[in-house]
């Protein structure tokens, strides 16, 4: 059985469209096409998907010759052909399927289609070697039972040749959506906090600014992102306040009128409650708005526990949902999943976590670790000891985030507070301690005393320091014994010196 009308189809979708609407389960192997130039083309093409790089007839030919064994076989198979040149055989496929609306789905089932003739080709090869008696019965049925064996799921799976690694440039990585490859298209945010602190708030305000191509406390995206906003807790009410007055927040930073903000969120930010669907019939939703209202940069679930639609302190559960159903969508579609989620509730002892470094805290949300092991990057928003005052705290590879503090310089702790007027979260600052209070943790050993000439060359060094460098407050901490608070309210009392000799 052959299907040459169908390779042709498949080959010339793929190099107009690539393999937009193709699910990956519906990828089969290159030598399942009776055309072994098809087979070429299509292997070329599904390493370049894989590798998440553009798949267009013009990047299909090129990857063909860099690949020595396929060009091998492609100039090989069209001398025999009697073509005049292997790349005449990409331009004669039959593209009209990437012109239609349900090409993809179409597609899915070309390959499908593909895969079963394959099949029954070699159940009847192997059928005539026995009819010969080339080979024996034992092993005509071991090799039935292989062909009739479904074949191992190869979803998520990614295969990186040695030069393409060595070659990589991070700096033309098209995947990266924010800061220094910290959220890339297929990967995973986990923001944690307590219930109540305000994090469907924040992942609002942190989609709109990022729809807007605007630095979030800092972290800046790549271009302006495409957001779906997908939530259970909050109705149409408490979403229009909060974006509301998120919105009188994002003009006044911005260089834009409301009007065009206006214009840019409508087309970049989609919002859906979805309140009776969890696991597999929660992501079969998302796919339903994916194909209506995609593509999408970042997709955001808000919270997790509303949709996992299990125990998710048991392993096997998380997995299942994070690894198998969550982590296909985003590799399929290209987005990166921004979760929020619940922390435990809070320890009676308050110094039990003293001496808690941040990847420490990537571990405090609530359930199975597989968590942190899943998500490529991890947020903490917690409180502090100040009223009001609260610190997200970038625990997972905070540093790629390429967040800045109020002096310029790389950060992985940001300070935020809630706005006195209107829903949404602005910069805040930890308030200075009294001259009481530091002599009082002066005589508890907790904080060391600093001279006056050390505070002096603390800000010498930060006027000289390099715009956006990183490992001034290790390089403080480490000569003056401080803690990094202490540095900063140096700084602050230099500033607001500084204002008030202007002042004067």
């Amino acid at each position: 059985m052959q299907y040459p009308e169908k390779e042709s189809a498949v080959v010339g979708y793929i190099s107009v469209a690539g393999f937009a609407g193709v699910p990956r389960s519906a990828i089969v192997d290159p030598d399942s096409f009776v055309s072994v130039l098809n087979g070429v083309y299509y292997a070329a093409a599904h390493r370049l998907h894989y590798a998440k790089k553009a798949t267009t007839g013009t990047t299909i030919l090129e990857a063909i010759e860099r690949d020595p064994f396929l060009l091998k076989v492609a100039e090989r198979t069209a001398q025999e052909s009697g073509m005049v040149c292997w790349r005449d055989g990409l331009v004669m496929a039959d593209s009209s399927l990437a012109y239609n609306p349900a090409g993809g789905a179409v597609v899915s089932e070309y390959l499908a289609d593909i895969a079963s003739a394959a099949a029954q080709r070699k159940a009847t090869k192997i059928g005539q070697r026995l009819a010969s008696g080339d080979m024996p019965v034992a092993e005509a049925l071991e090799e039935l039972k292989t062909l009739a064996k479904p074949r191992a799921s190869m979803v998520g799976v990614e295969m990186h040749t040695f030069e393409e690694l060595w070659s990589y440039k991070a700096e033309d990585d098209s995947s990266t959506l924010v800061g220094n490859r910290w959220l890339c298209r297929g990967g995973q945010l986990l923001l944690l906090g307590q219930s109540g602190i305000g994090k469907s708030s924040y992942t609002l305000q942190q989609a709109m600014t990022w729809a807007l191509g605007m630095p979030f406390f800092g972290m800046k995206p790549k271009q302006k992102l495409k957001c779906l906003i997908v939530q259970a807790e909050n109705d149409m009410g408490d979403m229009a306040e909060v974006v509301q007055g998120v919105m009188s927040y994002v003009v006044a930073q911005s260089k834009m009128t409301q009007r065009e903000a206006v214009d840019i969120l409508r087309e970049n930010v989609i919002v859906a409650r979805v309140t009776a669907q969890t696991g597999e019939a929660f992501i079969e939703v998302i796919r339903e708005l994916i194909a209506k209202h995609g593509p999408f940069d970042l997709v955001y679930g808000d919270p997790l526990l509303s949709f996992i639609g299990d125990d998710i302190s048991q392993q096997a559960v998380a997995s299942h949902f994070l690894r198998e159903l969550c982590n296909p969508l985003a590799f399929e579609h290209g987005f990166a999943w921004v979760w929020s989620h619940h922390t435990g509730k809070p320890q009676s002892d308050s110094k039990s976590r003293a001496h808690w470094n941040a990847n420490d805290y990537a571990y405090i949300g609530l359930g199975s670790s597989e968590l942190t092991n899943w998500a490529r990057a991890i947020c903490v928003l917690q409180t502090t000891k100040h009223e009001g005052i609260f610190k997200v705290l970038l625990a997972k590879r905070g540093n790629r985030a390429d967040a800045l503090d109020e002096h310029g310089h790389p950060t992985t702790d940001i300070i935020i507070k809630h706005a006195a007027k209107g829903l949404h979260w602005e910069p805040a600052e930890l308030p200075e301690e009294t001259e009481e209070q530091t002599q009082s943790k002066g005589k508890a050993g907790r904080t060391p005393k600093i001279s006056a000439y050390d505070e002096a060359e603390i800000v010498a060094k930060h006027a000289t320091w390099p715009q956006g460098a990183r490992g001034f407050y290790t390089e403080m901490q480490g000569k003056y014994g401080v803690s990094r608070d202490t540095i900063e309210r140096i700084l602050r009392r230099s500033k607001q010196g500084a204002q008030n000799l202007k002042a004067a």
